[in-house]
């Protein structure tokens, strides 16, 4: 569900919640079985969010927290992971706009033989990109796109990327 309140014309301020079951029955019965007795025996997700909006001028900020939580069928303790992000962006010109982004993904910690480990490597993304304009129904957009992550082969990664968008 979600519920969304817009105290003033340039403002929404929303919040969101999900919960559910996300493996097919005869899987989870598969996988409680052969997990014996350390599995648990159940997949729910459960998924809370809260999100803004502010419009000003030629400006446009937003952000949005999202927490997750899965119970794994064979595993005694749940998987967390929470993301977080901020974007911005401002039209310089009719037709063109700059815009920036910045966001976050954490995982949970496992503990595993008395350590305490986060089951993936957390990832921060810090974006940047311009876009315009050609045509109503087409935009021209480039982006640079700069990652970092606390583990993994690649830790550092920046990327660049081009855009056509075309919608009827």
């Amino acid at each position: 569900g979600r519920v969304q309140w817009q105290p003033a014309v340039a403002l929404t301020l929303g919040a969101s919640a999900a919960r559910g079951a996300y493996v097919a029955d005869a899987v989870l019965a598969a996988a409680t079985s052969l997990a014996g007795s350390g599995g648990i025996g159940r997949s729910a997700q459960q998924a809370l969010g809260l999100d803004a909006e502010y419009s000003r001028d030629h400006w446009l900020v937003r952000g949005e927290l999202v927490w997750n939580r899965w119970q794994v069928p064979t595993l005694s303790q749940d998987l967390g992971a929470s993301s977080a992000f901020v974007e911005g962006r401002l039209t310089v010109l009719p037709g063109m706009f700059v815009a920036g982004r910045i966001d976050r993904l954490g995982f949970s910690g496992l503990r595993s033989e008395g350590e305490i480990r986060t089951w993936d490597a957390p990832v921060t993304r810090i974006e940047t990109g311009v876009g315009y304009y050609l045509r109503r129904n087409l935009l021209a957009k480039g982006a640079y796109q700069y990652n970092w992550r606390d583990g993994g082969r690649v830790r550092r990664l920046g990327l660049l990327a081009a855009q056509l968008h075309f919608w009827l």
